[in-house]
This record gives structure tokens, sequence and C-alpha cells, in this order.
């Protein structure tokens, strides 16, 4: 199999949508944040997708294609926050928009209690994410891998392009683990900051909150000083 990685363009969100919404099937907190996989839902992430694609800065959309089928088999999305300033609305420090200006409105698909607590999972989780990310960083925020790519390298491909990319930006990387994914960021000199294993009504939150420490200090004629 042989794979391309590229940027990913509005054209391709369709076709991403659909293998997030599969590769993230069953997973509460994915259906608490999107909604459950419907050819509605998935429209109305692909209309989110393409709002923050080209309206926020710190946006990145990847691809990563199979040259022989022509098919995207892994798609991740990174904000890119090489900066911080004070917030002048809460005790958290912004970088630019990022996720201490991230909110999500669970939205119309649910109702009355379930709605409720579907939002307080998602509140917990961005807390947590706006809590943790104190200075400027680069964060994965999806990564995803069709069945039918897994242990090709796509996943390996991507991180190592976000780890490169803050690499050359002197900053640390962050994200949140699934169990299936953690094992794969570990690889990558991701460590663990907190477990988290979180139950409102019926939805569960279980991940990992992971990050890479800034790894190099300075550049010297063409090579990368790590510390």
């Amino acid at each position: 199999m042989k794979l391309h990685l590229s940027r990913a363009t509005p054209s391709d969100l369709p076709e991403l949508m659909a293998l997030e919404f599969s590769a993230f099937a069953g997973q509460d907190l994915h259906d608490a944040m999107l909604g459950p996989d419907t050819p509605a839902m998935r429209a109305r992430a692909t209309d989110r997708a393409l709002r923050t694609m080209t309206s926020d800065l710190a946006d990145c959309w990847l691809k990563i294609t199979d040259i022989e089928t022509g098919k995207i088999v892994c798609g991740s999305n990174w904000k890119i926050y090489p900066s911080c300033m004070p917030s002048t609305t809460t005790t958290t420090t912004t970088c630019a928009t990022g996720p201490a200006g991230m909110s999500v409105d669970c939205g119309e698909w649910l109702e009355g209690e379930e709605r409720e607590t579907a939002q307080r999972v998602v509140d917990d989780f961005l807390e947590r994410r706006r809590g943790y990310c104190q200075e400027a960083h680069v964060f994965l925020n999806f990564l995803f891998t069709s069945p039918s790519c897994q242990r090709h390298g796509a996943g390996s491909m991507m991180v190592k392009w976000g780890c490169e990319l803050a690499d050359h930006l002197f900053l640390p990387v962050w994200l949140e683990a699934s169990e299936y994914g953690h094992k794969l960021y570990s690889q990558n000199g991701f460590e663990d900051v907190e477990a988290v294993d979180t139950r409102f009504g019926k939805w569960v939150s279980r991940y990992t909150m992971m990050w890479r420490p800034r790894k190099v200090e300075r550049m010297e004629g063409k090579g990368l000083v790590r510390q």
C-alpha cells in the first residue's frame, strides 16, 4: 500500500466525515459532540468542519490517500497555536482561537435530560483541555484511520508530521488518546498526564490526556538541537 499525505481541501470533507464517523462508531464522546452516524449528522459535521477550515487560522486538516485506489484512508485535524495571550474574560490563558475559547453545543438531535447530560460530558472534556493547554502548543484534535489501513503506518505518518512541525516551532504537542490510540502515541514520545473515566447519565467519557513536551531547544546550522 502506497500512502500519500497532503493537506485536505473543502471537497475532501464529506469523505473525511464519513471515515471519521465510521472510525469513532460507538464512542460516547464523539456521539455527544457530533451526533449519531446518519446522513444528516454527517452533513452537519461537514458544514461545521468547512466553517472552521475557512475561518479558524489555527485549523489544519490533513489526509492520507491510498495512491492505488485514490481513497482517503486516514484523516487528522490539528490546531496550531504558536503564541498565547492572556484572556480578558477568564483566569485561564487563551491561545489565539484555541481550546480556552472552544465550545460545543450538543445540538438539536437530543432532548431533555439526555441533552443536558451530553452537554455536561462535552463541557467536562473541554474544561480539562482548557486547563492543560496553558501555553503555545500544537494540538491533535482528531485522528482516525480506515480499518482497511490499520497497521500500515498511516497513523504514525500523521503523528510524525505533527511532531516534526512542533519541533520546528519549538512547541509541545497535546492530545486526548482513546484506548485504541494510546500505544501509537506512546511509541511517538507522548506521555500520560491524566487518565479520565467519567460518566454523566448514559454518557461515558474515557480517554487519556497526553502530551509530548517540547523536544527542541534551538537550531544550529541545518540541524535541530534537542533538549
